[in-house]
């Protein structure tokens, strides 16, 4: 037999299958939210008169498998600057994820920065700095 109305049955399995959509999506719980991790607490250790100064900061990555998993952390490095004002000889002091220490490492190392001054002259300076992993409220 043929139905007359078609476009009923058609309309019936759509939204039977929305619906069943849109339970399934209620109970996911609600997603997390990275902040971009920032380095805070920058730390100098050398005698100098002018403390160095960022001149450029990269993006740090959040790892994206570990905001699947809902851990948060943070990370330390400690690392060189020259007296051009780049970064070298850097080490992750303390991570509470390899991941995470990874991330950081990886953001220090392509930073740049003006260099620390003694008399006038830039001189090298070792530094550390610690990176929080954390989501929004």
């Amino acid at each position: 037999m043929v139905s007359r109305f078609p476009f009923l049955a058609l309309a019936f399995g759509l939204a039977a299958l929305f619906w069943s959509g849109c339970a399934s999506t209620a109970e996911k719980p609600p997603a997390r939210i990275p902040r971009e991790p920032q380095p805070s607490n920058f730390e100098y250790f050398a005698d100098y008169d002018a403390a160095p100064r960022l001149r450029f900061h990269p993006r740090t990555v959040f790892p994206p498998f570990l905001v699947n998993q809902g851990v948060h952390g943070r990370a330390t490095v400690t690392f060189l600057i020259t007296a051009q004002g780049y970064v070298s000889q850097t080490n992750v002091d303390s991570a509470s994820h390899e991941a995470f220490g990874a991330s950081a490492l990886s953001t220090v190392g392509r930073m740049v920065f003006h260099p620390a001054t003694k008399d006038g002259r830039p001189v090298p300076v070792a530094a550390r700095v610690t990176f929080v992993f954390e989501y929004q409220p």
